[in-house]
């Protein structure tokens, strides 16, 4: 009786032990130089969706190239609370502010990817699926930051995951 709420699980040669939980497949998926990150994977109650899994399994190599599109998009983020901090705008009570970012490839010193998301994104036009990595960033601590991929280019910083 038990077995009827035990969680699927299967194996996958790639990215091993992925678990069925809340209709989406977790695993982990190495991210260098971040160490390795929840995944979450779309699919059917049988198996992960196979175009999900094959940008899986890209992802950890077109890393690097994406890292570049995200960190200007994070650093252009990050500059508008920069300019608040220097006005005195931000709220009290607030944690440290990083206000010495000078460029774009210094923004992770002060981010830390939480998950990767990769499926269909709702309302898009096209069928491939998405990838969302989602960011804590420290200049914005009331929101994940997720940067949304699709055809191995970024489209979308999206401020609230």
């Amino acid at each position: 009786m038990f077995h009827l709420f035990k969680s699927k699980q299967i194996t996958d040669p790639n990215l091993g032990v992925l678990t069925l939980s809340k209709g989406k497949w977790q695993g982990n998926l190495p991210l260098n130089p971040h160490g390795t990150i929840q995944l979450l994977l779309s699919g059917n109650s049988t198996a992960p969706d196979p175009a999900s899994l094959k940008i899986a399994y890209q992802l950890p190599i077109q890393y690097q190239q994406l890292k570049q599109q995200i960190e200007t998009s994070l650093f252009d983020h990050y500059q508008p609370y920069q300019e608040a901090e220097s006005s005195d705008e931000l709220p009290e009570n607030s944690e440290p502010f990083p206000n010495n970012i000078k460029s774009p490839a210094e923004v992770w010193n002060y981010v830390s990817p939480v998950y990767v998301l990769i499926g269909p994104l709702r309302g898009s036009p096209l069928p491939e699926p998405t990838i969302e990595i989602a960011y804590t960033v420290s200049w914005d601590e009331e929101h994940i930051v997720g940067a949304r991929i699709q055809g191995g280019k970024l489209f979308e910083l999206c401020g609230s995951v």
